[in-house]
């Protein structure tokens, strides 16, 4: 039996999970399914990390 931690987002909208476009200076929805590429240094975390987006 595993004793990590385990860490569930759930993500339902809102600004909080948006990015900067740098290009256009727009909010962009943020990709959560990419979320240990984005933020690599989550992977220094001794945890699972599980994420849900919900569509609308």
């Amino acid at each position: 039996m595993s004793n990590k931690v385990k860490i569930l987002l759930l993500y339902t909208g809102g600004t909080i999970g948006m990015q900067k476009d740098f290009e256009t200076a727009a909010l962009k929805t943020f990709n959560f399914s990419k979320l240990l590429q984005r933020i690599p240094e989550l992977k220094q975390l001794d945890c699972e990390i599980e994420t849900i987006s919900f569509e609308n």
